[in-house]
């Protein structure tokens, strides 16, 4: 059995750490770069800043084997204003061993202060606004923390569809413009001289495309506008050069406020599948 050693990060570890975080790669998603690593290290995020401004300074451990290779990092704070212990991002390229010792680190070293934990709660600047883990994706992180007590918060589905047999828009019905953040096009539908609709298609990654948001004014639903929006949306993701695209589609209060039945049956309809399911977690 390889032995572990588990120490604080230090300079010089940044090349060994992007290729962690770049092994555990989210579809549709631009790969890490080392700017992003920076940010991350320093406990800073241009997602989510308000909620990473109440953390305490992240502590970032890295697993090495007896050769002093990293094998493994974990980084964690504590939010003092709740007592909540928060394990901020996790990577060792789906081995067991380096997952569960650094999971055991972090809630460790937490517990002296911690009164309840969460993991993968706030979007990392690693993930281009993503928060949560894939489950299928990663099946030993996700194990590894459901036996430490920890339990999954079904947050949202991954959706997937090849960008084939693709359904004809009916005339132009959004403008079609740059969107600066996420990178890519934004389509804007427009009625009564005011914007009911828009999308956005991100930047390709490969042959891969997300389309990142979809949404219609209440008031102007169930008139046809969110499904030709999609026939369109997809069009334009189709004319990236891309293959395939990919969606997350939140799903965390079936029957509430921010239901999603109704978009998940107009996804189905027009060819998309369900490809994993997003995950945050909690212990108290």
């Amino acid at each position: 059995m390889t032995a572990f050693r588990l120490r604080p990060y230090r300079h010089g570890d940044e090349s060994a750490l992007l290729a962690l975080v770049r092994a555990d790669p989210l579809p549709g998603h631009p790969p890490a770069q080392a700017a992003m690593l920076a940010l991350a290290l320093a406990g800073d995020s241009p997602d989510d800043a308000e909620r990473w401004a109440e953390l305490n300074r992240p502590a970032v451990t890295v697993l090495t084997d007896t050769d002093d290779r990293v094998a493994g990092v974990v980084s964690y704070a504590l939010r003092k204003s709740d007592r909540s212990g928060n394990v901020l991002w996790l990577h060792a390229r789906e081995e067991p061993a380096p997952v569960a010792a650094l999971l055991e680190h972090a809630l460790g070293e937490l517990s002296q202060k911690a009164r309840r934990f969460e993991a993968f709660t706030l979007t990392t600047p690693l993930n281009h606004g993503f928060d949560g883990i894939l489950e299928r994706s990663r099946p030993t992180t996700h194990a590894a923390l459901l036996d430490a007590g920890f339990e999954a918060t079904y947050m949202g589905r991954y959706f997937h569809r090849p960008l084939v047999d693709l359904p004809v828009p009916v005339g132009p019905l959004a403008e079609v413009g740059p969107s600066a953040e996420p990178p890519g096009r934004q389509l804007r539908v427009h009625r009564d001289g005011k914007e009911v609709a828009r999308a956005v298609v991100c930047e390709p990654v490969g042959e891969t495309v997300e389309i990142y948001w979809l949404s219609v004014e209440p008031a102007y639903r169930g008139q046809g506008i969110g499904r030709q929006l999609w026939y369109q949306a997809m069009a334009e993701a189709a004319r990236t050069g891309a293959k395939e695209a990919v969606l997350i589609v939140d799903d965390d209060e079936p029957g509430g406020e921010r239901d999603r039945t109704a978009a998940v049956t107009l996804y189905d309809s027009v060819g998309w599948k369900e490809l994993d399911r997003v995950h945050t977690y909690r212990r108290d």
